[in-house]
């Protein structure tokens, strides 16, 4: 038995070095990937903030100051692209605006009502997989209609305060106790789901239209990563409504 157990630790031992060997792996090859995109980008930036000095006409300037603004969003899309548990300080506001954006041509574009939140709505958020999360759940609604011109799916933000049970705190609650989270919602007044479906739909290659089943997973462990909850209300022929709970962070400035 001493002789099993020397083995086993011997073994365990052997798969946390791997791992460790594995992590780091995985940061020496995000620097290095991150460090070879980012180089022409400082390039770009170092010859945009010449031009900029040496610019005199206000349009010319303006169309300048355009470019380093994009050029810098791309500067940070790569950092979070590569690097899932990289985070920045935004507001609701400005997550709902960019997925509102990047959606402007889908065929759903016309079902979405969007509530926008208060702009005092602060997260910490990686950008580009949390915006992907949102519109995998606009998706899914949408895909969730039963009729596309009548169907409706409200995108919406706002404050709540949450027990550590999970439970969201009424109004007359919130004075007593309770932590602040920024809570997105997605609902829609499609076919629903019954009690069994709702309970699979976070399994992984679970789905109900035939595909990769991988949409929901991903939604999940964004919404986690993020240090937030998931939450799902849905009812047969009524409609779904995903609520994403997110802890609020303070302002910097």
């Amino acid at each position: 038995h001493a002789e099993d157990l020397n083995n086993i630790s011997k073994g365990m031992a052997e798969a946390v070095d791997e791992q460790m060997k594995s992590e780091r792996f995985k940061a020496e090859l995000i620097t290095n990937v991150s460090h070879d995109l980012k180089t022409p980008l400082t390039s770009i930036q170092t010859i945009i903030g010449i031009l900029a000095l040496e610019e005199k006409e206000p349009r010319r300037l303006q169309l300048l100051h355009g470019v380093e603004t994009s050029v810098e969003h791309m500067s940070r899309m790569i950092t979070e692209l590569l690097d899932e548990t990289h985070v920045s300080l935004t507001t609701a506001g400005d997550i709902l605006r960019e997925v509102m954006a990047q959606v402007s041509i889908a065929p759903y574009v016309h079902c979405i009502e969007l509530k926008q939140p208060a702009e005092d709505l602060y997260v910490n958020a990686n950008r580009i997989r949390f915006d992907r999360m949102l519109i995998n759940l606009l998706e899914n609604a949408y895909y969730a209609l039963t009729d596309h011109k009548k169907g409706v799916i409200r995108l919406e933000a706002d404050r709540v305060y949450l027990q550590g049970n999970g439970k969201i705190l009424s109004p007359s609650e919130v004075k007593n106790a309770g932590t602040p989270y920024v809570r997105f919602l997605v609902s829609d007044n499609g076919r629903g789901m019954d009690e069994k479906t709702v309970a699979s739909i976070f399994q992984r290659g679970f789905s109900t239209r035939g595909s990769s089943g991988l949409g929901l997973v991903f939604v999940k462990e964004v919404v986690e990563t993020h240090g937030g909850l998931v939450q799902v209300d849905s009812h047969p022929q009524t409609g779904t409504t995903f609520t994403i709970l997110i802890p609020e962070e303070e302002s910097d400035e």
